[in-house]
């Protein structure tokens, strides 16, 4: 009898253990899925914002390039210009406002200052990305005639001038 009784002492004593054991390794596993899901989710905000700043980078280079066949087909007298292209650049049914401004600064002699800037925004007007890129332009000239355009349209990026404001 008494070695039946330290038996079912003894039995119940490794099940008691197995099922402490079978808690803590759920614990451990709990409290790593928990810490996971937490740094998955910081991840993910990461990574867009990162889309997004690319995305706005883009439009920025976009909008340098566009400014500098603007400069190259017209003259721009002293002074500084700004247009602010942002028609046609959204895609129907996404989540984000597309934009980008052009600056455009007449730095004195042949040459032209470009400034870029990209923007992505939601859908309430939230800015969520910015990016500005400045550029300058040698070799902008109208001699004779006077007709407001570049006239060997052979402007050049100045080297080392591109920058990120």
């Amino acid at each position: 009898m008494r070695l039946r009784a330290k038996k079912s002492q003894a039995r119940l004593a490794s099940v008691g253990q197995a099922m402490l054991f079978a808690l803590f390794i759920l614990a451990v596993f709990g409290a790593l899925s928990a810490g996971l899901a937490a740094m998955w989710e910081s991840e993910m905000r990461t990574r867009a914002s990162d889309r997004d700043s690319l995305i706005a980078l883009y439009l920025t280079q976009a909008g340098i390039e566009r400014a500098k066949m603007l400069v190259l087909s017209g003259y721009w007298a002293p002074g500084t210009y700004t247009i602010a292209s942002q028609n046609g650049l959204d895609v129907a049914g996404d989540n984000y406002q597309f934009l980008y401004d052009i600056g455009i600064t007449n730095s004195g002699g042949t040459a032209r200052t470009l400034i870029g800037t990209g923007r992505v925004l939601d859908l309430s007007g939230n800015e969520l990305a910015r990016r500005e890129i400045q550029i300058t332009v040698n070799g902008i000239s109208d001699i004779l005639p006077l007709d407001g355009l570049d006239d060997n349209m052979s402007g050049s990026p100045q080297a080392w001038s591109w920058r990120e404001i």
